[in-house]
């Protein structure tokens, strides 16, 4: 079942003819549910706006984009905010971990902030610290954690709110190949046992041997598009 459609989506940064970057051209992309997709591609083919057009972090100059059947091009920022909020997790490649958080705390952040109590936040952070292995990190703060430590935490935080899409920008480029092969397995896992759809922006051979689906990007525009 499809649950993202980017339709005709093209996007130009500077509006001066002399000055433009076309960053993508007229993309047409499907995202189904259970997917677990790498976007690959030279270093500015425009694999991180992609994954921004896809999680509302950017608009598009052209075309619309429709999430979990409705049209989120051009909504108000407090409108896209609630869409994220309820139905997208974010991987980001600095982890972006709030420093004077505790790992529980920031995995219960977007909890509090979608309005669940705290018996019920501390629950469901429990399970998916179970789930990852990360209970004797949960007093800590992110200077006290590695480079894969904030990693699975970062990963933890995305998954807890049980998102409908995780978007995944390098979540193994500030890791050793050990580290980086064990944070590919628990995403693969939690894609395959709680359907949880995945795309991922990366270079890293190891996670587009892992994907399930490898869309190639050159130039701002889809090259090819393979389930493997």
């Amino acid at each position: 079942m499809s649950l993202l459609h980017l339709n005709d989506i093209s996007k130009v940064y500077s509006e001066e003819t002399a000055n433009q970057t076309k960053a993508l051209r007229s993309i047409n992309l499907t995202i189904n549910e259970g997917d677990f997709t790498v976007i690959s591609g030279p270093s500015g083919s425009g694999k991180t706006t992609l994954l921004n057009m896809m999680g509302g972090l950017d608009q598009p100059t052209k075309g619309s984009i429709i999430l979990n059947n409705q049209t989120i091009t051009h909504l108000k920022e407090t409108q896209l905010a609630k869409i994220r909020l309820h139905n997208i997790g974010f991987i980001f490649q600095a982890y972006n971990l709030i420093p004077v958080l505790t790992a529980m705390e920031n995995m219960e952040y977007v909890l509090m902030l979608q309005g669940i109590k705290k018996h019920e936040r501390d629950r469901q952070v429990m399970t998916i610290a179970k789930q990852l292995e990360i209970e004797d990190l949960l007093s800590k703060i992110p200077a006290q954690m590695s480079g894969g430590q904030q990693q699975r935490v970062a990963i933890a935080r995305a998954i807890v709110a049980k998102p409908k899409i995780v978007l995944a920008d390098e979540p193994t480029a500030n890791l050793d190949s050990k580290a980086g092969e064990t944070l590919l397995t628990l995403m693969k896992n939690l894609n395959e046992v709680d359907s949880i759809t995945f795309v991922f922006a990366s270079h890293d051979r190891a996670v587009i041997n892992k994907a399930k689906r490898h869309i190639y990007l050159k130039d701002g525009q889809i090259e090819n598009d393979t389930y493997q």
